[in-house]
């Protein structure tokens, strides 16, 4: 990921196979493609299918739902074994419920709901999520008048304990009638290899990370998933960063060893071999940091988490260089230090900084480069040029 890209609002993780801009500086909003050229006509009905999969629900899906009044014509639902009240309650907001077994596949799943939909755009949207500030009015219009990309980005705000928050473009809006799918077991993707993408004005509030517990619970179901799923470079970069999440350094390192070993995803590999070398900090093995630091010096040298593996591991040689001088180490007896060294602020840094690689860590997403791997492994058009 880029320096610019990381920079903008903090939009990172442009979590789609989809043909993206290189730059969000180029990344156009719907009000460019102007109205009335084509668009698909406000007297098509239904406009917008919201699309989801729950389970045990029920404290969030009311909330959800709500949000969803005025902008939808129609709510799918597929319920993959609540045993709560769950299905009762989307029934009462007109949902179309449908009853199918947990098959430990977010995308088969994800695509079932969108087999039942009938709008000419599907909206996906997942129960502890809730729209917030979206004029409902200028969406619908967009949508029915303007000639619009089939894929449209919307803005997710990850909020998690403590306050912490993050934001990501991620592909939920996209046109039926174009047949994409998602892929993927889990940490599934649209897959829309050569579809263009825009931003529209939607922005959602996630909630289902304000619980510590919640997503410790989410992360050791995801790394459980990615486990069961064939090697692949997707599946190594899961399990490294549910590993990670979960503190099993052990499992982190493996799979980030794995993929960067996988020449075809050198983002992937990068981003997994910077958690590795988190992941070998905690253990104690500078050495081995040190190893995976300069395998994402080779393939993404201005990467930002790079430079956060950098840190930390200067921060590390300098604990055990004053570690070393305050235990009477024969060149300290020679020469006084130059400057008063304090080691507190650095440990206090160690600590914050490496706290967020954990189970208390924001979530590590993938990148739009790394998407644009997979793509590329189909055989697909992986054009990146600006929108026009």
């Amino acid at each position: 990921m880029s320096v610019e890209r990381s920079r903008r609002k903090n939009l990172h993780s442009l979590y789609a196979l989809v043909r993206l801009p290189p730059s969000l500086k180029q990344l156009l909003t719907w009000d460019h493609y102007g109205s009335t050229v084509g668009g698909i006509g406000v007297e098509a009905a239904p406009l917008i299918s919201a699309c989801m999969i729950v389970r045990n629900e029920s404290a969030n899906l009311e909330r959800c739902l709500r949000s969803l009044a005025g902008l939808v014509d129609e709510i799918v639902v597929v319920d993959t074994g609540s045993t709560d009240d769950t299905p009762t309650i989307a029934s009462a907001f007109g949902a179309r419920v449908f009853h199918e077994p947990w098959r430990n596949d977010f995308s088969f799943h994800r695509n079932s709901a969108i087999d039942q939909a009938r709008g000419h755009w599907v909206y996906c949207i997942d129960a502890d999520e809730e729209i917030v500030d979206t004029d409902f009015e200028a969406t619908r219009y967009h949508l029915a008048h303007t000639a619009l990309p089939p894929v449209l980005l919307i803005k997710e705000v990850l909020r998690y304990a403590g306050g912490a928050e993050a934001s990501l473009l991620l592909p939920r809006l996209f046109l039926r009638q174009a047949g994409f799918r998602y892929v993927f077991a889990v940490h599934e993707q649209l897959n829309a290899p050569g579809a263009l993408a825009a931003l529209s004005n939607v922005t959602v509030v996630h909630h289902g990370y304000l619980s510590a517990g919640a997503l410790r619970a989410k992360e050791a179901r995801n790394l459980g998933i990615a486990l069961s799923m064939p090697d692949s470079p997707h599946a190594f970069h899961c399990r490294a960063r549910a590993a990670a999440s979960l503190e099993r350094w052990s499992v982190v390192i493996e799979a980030a060893e794995r993929l960067s070993e996988c020449a075809e995803a050198p983002v992937m590999a990068s981003e997994a071999c910077v958690l590795g070398g988190i992941a070998a900090l905690r253990m104690g093995d500078v050495a081995q940091a040190k190893r995976f630091s300069s395998l994402v010096a080779a393939k993404a040298p201005d990467s930002p988490d790079m430079k956060l593996l950098q840190l930390l591991i200067a921060g590390q040689d300098y604990l055990d260089a004053t570690a070393e001088a305050e235990g009477g180490a024969d060149f300290v007896a020679l020469r006084s230090p130059m400057v008063v060294h304090k080691r507190s602020p650095v440990l206090q840094m160690m600590d914050s900084l490496l706290s967020r690689t954990g189970h208390r860590q924001l979530d590590v997403g993938t990148s739009a480069a790394a998407s644009r791997e997979f793509v590329s492994e189909q055989g697909a058009d992986t054009s990146t040029k600006q929108l026009p």
